[in-house]
């Protein structure tokens, strides 16, 4: 009886965060286009962010898919960052309010849901099968809950496990640790209410001994957020400290209230088992009317907390859990890409204009090239709801990202330490030096325009780029000519080699940031006539002191 009891008790748990898994991933796959746009309006509201929160927990039985998708809107500029607290606190109040089906008689609803929603998932197309998906994970996990009640029932017959259980129901601060510790290890607090619902149906724990269960869990469902914002971009990170603050503060503000609920609950003649629902709604709903008001004043608090400078190569605005939600996930690559072409356009000046800031030179030089690499990586990862929409994504957003890899690793391994070496020799940035001012700046002006018009799809940004690019081959090609043949010596590179270093970087941006702008796809509005002679005198060679 025990073993069959534990079976049955392993087996519900499983099948119950199955189902919460299945019901996460088809809410996630819904939020795109249409819908993705719907909830970011009524998440620009304050009542709406709140409302946005507790319906998409309701529907996931997670509050995570809520607050990475508020994090997702945060970063797109649709949402304050306050606003996603507010989804946050909405969130919770919607996890708790699953618990309600959960104190019903599931033997019975559990097969009926589960039915129809598979039926639905199986048979219907387009958005019948995704919300089909939706009801069958919440199927799964009422027959999770059927399960886990039928192994704890035998469970608590045995002395020994009964003796375990009211023990610790006369030490709170250990139950609720306990609770906090079971639900940051399952990720889930609905898991850990319902064995907290199974357990007072068999009449081990009292009413009073629920609450700090509750409590627990409450201050538990903290650890999927904090946990999935380690190592993440600032605001998942703000996002995360933040909602551990705010579960902390709301738990200990529940505390001298609890004498006072039990007596509620006991007056209203509310069994244990009916009476974990109704501490989660009033803990949470607590935790909200305190925490609303207080919102703007969480946001700047966190904001603070991480006030400091990005590393440039760590992505501010890519979320892997929106992987499966490409609508959102393609917004966030087109900022980060427009970031990493701010940031190229940056290292350009810096190293040649201002070398004399190594420090953040190298930090730029460490990071650009892992940042390029991170989106490449970002939209390998997306899940496509069919090979087309696939096919369009990668025509769009392949051919660009591989140009601005080029582009990041040209800067940092080609050019920088010749361009660095030309400053400490010549005592001179490349921008102000005879010989090199000019084709820097029709690189430079051909860079900007490039970048722009990938940024901004602008049609006069891309012609533009072209002309810059046409007398950039005008330019070169006249000092290829003059420099026909070069050093063969070895030893340490003479100044005439690190000039042509220099030039070979230049062509390479130069070709680069004419492929982005063609790949793109941009059409300038009428052709503009290709120049028919030298856009006017070339500058003369750069100074090459030492060279034969």
């Amino acid at each position: 009886m025990v073993v069959s009891g534990v079976v049955a008790l392993l087996g519900g748990l499983a099948l119950f965060l199955f189902g919460v898994e299945e019901s996460t991933r088809a809410s996630r796959s819904a939020l795109g286009g249409d819908e993705r746009a719907f909830l970011g309006r009524l998440a620009s509201r304050t009542s709406g962010a709140f409302c946005f929160g507790a319906l998409l927990s309701v529907l996931s039985q997670s509050s995570s898919v809520a607050t990475s998708f508020a994090v997702g809107l945060v970063d797109l500029g649709a949402l304050p960052f306050a606003g996603s607290l507010l989804v946050m606190m909405g969130a919770s109040v919607g996890a708790a309010a699953v618990t309600f089906l959960l104190s019903l008689d599931v033997g019975v609803l559990a097969p009926a849901v589960l039915a129809a929603g598979s039926g639905a998932a199986l048979l219907g197309r387009g958005r019948w099968r995704t919300a089909g998906q939706v009801v069958r994970g919440l199927g799964l996990v009422l027959l999770g809950m059927f399960l886990i009640k039928l192994g704890v029932d035998p469970l608590m017959r045995t002395s020994q496990a009964r003796e375990l259980i009211l023990g610790a129901s006369r030490w709170p601060l250990v139950l609720g640790g306990a609770a906090l510790a079971v639900t940051a290890l399952l990720q889930s607090s609905s898991a850990v209410l319902a064995l907290g619902i199974a357990l007072a149906s068999s009449g081990v724990l009292s009413l009073g001994a629920l609450v700090p269960l509750v409590l627990g869990a409450h201050v538990g469902s903290a650890a999927p957020v904090l946990l999935s914002s380690l190592g993440a971009k600032r605001n998942a990170r703000r996002l995360g400290a933040a909602t551990c603050l705010y579960k902390l503060c709301g738990a200990l503000a529940v505390l001298p209230l609890v004498p006072w609920l039990v007596q509620l609950l006991e007056g209203a003649g509310i069994s244990p088992a009916q009476a974990v629902p109704w501490i989660g709604a009033g803990v949470t709903g607590l935790n909200a009317l305190l925490g609303i008001p207080l919102a703007g004043a969480l946001a700047s608090l966190a904001g603070r907390w991480f006030a400091g400078a990005e590393a440039v190569g760590e992505p501010q605005f890519l979320d892997d859990t929106l992987a499966r939600v490409p609508g959102l996930a393609l917004k966030l690559l087109d900022r980060e890409m427009s970031r990493l072409a701010n940031l190229l356009e940056t290292f350009l000046y810096l190293l040649a204009e201002s070398p004399q800031e190594e420090e953040r030179i190298e930090r730029f030089r460490r990071g650009l090239p892992d940042l390029a690499e991170s989106c490449v990586g970002y939209l390998d990862s997306l899940e496509f709801p069919d090979p087309e929409t696939r096919r369009r994504a990668y025509g769009e957003y392949e051919f660009p990202l591989l140009s601005m890899g080029g582009l990041a690793r040209t800067l940092a391994q080609d050019l920088s330490g010749p361009a660095m070496r030309f400053h400490h020799r010549e005592g001179v940035s490349l921008s102000r030096a005879p010989g090199w001012s000019g084709l820097y700046e029709t690189l430079k002006e051909l860079l900007r325009d490039a970048l722009g018009a990938f940024a901004l799809g602008d049609e006069s940004l891309a012609e533009r780029a072209r002309r810059a690019f046409r007398r950039y081959e005008v330019q070169e090609g006249a000092w290829n000519g003059g420099w026909a043949g070069g050093d063969s010596g070895a030893g340490s590179r003479t100044p005439r080699q690190e000039a042509w270093s220099l030039l070979e970087a230049f062509g390479s941006l130069a070709r680069y940031a004419q492929e982005m702008v063609r790949e793109r796809g941009i059409t300038p509005s009428a052709p503009s006539p290709e120049p028919t002679s030298s856009p006017g005198p070339l500058p003369p060679s750069p100074p090459l002191s030492g060279a034969p």
